[in-house]
């Protein structure tokens, strides 16, 4: 009978260096300087940081810097401008949820005419999911909805919003301001997740909340003026008989939750709002709350047509 023993090597395995995605990326950027220095070379610096000879020759060498991964459908600069107004938005108390920022980009997309790789330029949740991990700093939090009374309004966000108002409305006559509000009639709207600056303490939402399910937009003019009013049902689908018996003139449509999103102010502004305002000379100026949630890139440019708007 023989016996095998089988000792350990003595020879020590060379270490293997790491892969792509495990190096740190501030130890590739040193070795980078050093050897651009001339104080290493390639082989020496990659032995030296145990980075992969190869990978470290391309970056000295300027090739291959880009981003591993399906590119962006959005330019860094406009995902940093998008993550400013999400932030704002949220410090506001007016933040966007998933749904919100989904429509946000699609209304973006469609304005600049780009074509993606989502269907209709309508961003997945994927998407959504992808670009807070790209922006550690944003986080969906579940909302504390307060009512507009409580909100935290300071004495210096009043005198500066009477600032600006009396300076974009001097010289314009009281028939051409027009003021709208919605107001959302539910007895229970729950709680719902949205965007916020991560660490931010109270993640409010300004909402006001009553006893029905149903959502109207008002507006009317400083002389007076009424436009017709504009029903949101919480539904899927719009029934004849709901719209029968209402106001003269007013409009009506459903969503999901009973609430006004993008797509519901746009239809509001181009079915009721914009033809009155077209019909009245000289400038005009229309004033709201949610607005910086609201308003989406077919609004402005239509807005823009409106020379004196």
């Amino acid at each position: 009978m023989f016996l095998l023993q089988i000792m350990p090597s003595t020879v020590a395995k060379k270490a293997r260096p790491k892969k792509m995605s495990q190096y740190d990326q501030d130890v590739m950027d040193e070795a980078v300087r050093e050897c651009r220095a001339g104080r290493m070379t390639v082989r020496g610096a990659a032995a030296h940081y145990n980075l992969p000879k190869s990978t470290l020759q391309d970056r000295v060498s300027d090739k291959h810097g880009k981003i591993h991964g399906q590119p962006t459908e959005l330019t860094e600069q406009e995902e940093e401008y998008l993550v400013d107004m999400l932030r704002q938005a949220g410090e506001w108390g007016f933040p966007f949820s998933q749904m919100d920022l989904q429509m946000f980009v699609k209304s973006y997309l469609d304005k600049k005419g780009a074509t993606t790789r989502f269907q209709d330029n309508f961003p997945t949740h994927r998407f959504v999911d992808c670009f807070l991990k790209r922006h550690p700093d944003l986080k969906l939090r579940r909302t504390n909805l307060i009512k507009r009374a409580r909100a935290a309004v300071s004495v210096e966000a009043i005198e500066e919003f009477i600032a600006n108002y009396e300076k974009v409305a001097a010289g314009v006559p009281p028939e051409n301001i027009f003021n709208y509000d919605e107001s959302c009639l539910r007895d229970d709207p729950g709680s719902k997740k949205c965007i916020f600056k991560r660490g931010t303490k109270y993640c409010e939402k300004v909402m006001n909340h009553s006893k029905s399910s149903t959502s109207i937009m008002f507006a009317g003019s400083a002389a007076g003026e009424f436009l017709e009013p504009f029903v949101v049902f919480k539904a899927k689908n719009l029934y004849p008989s709901w719209c029968q018996r209402g106001p003269k003139g007013a409009v009506y449509s459903c969503t999901p939750s009973g609430w006004f999103d993008q797509a519901q102010f746009e239809k509001w502004f181009f079915e009721l709002c914009l033809p009155k305002l077209k019909r009245k000379p000289g400038r005009k100026v229309l004033v709201g709350d949610n607005l910086g949630s609201h308003l989406s890139p077919a609004v402005i440019q239509s807005c823009r047509k409106l020379k004196k708007f």
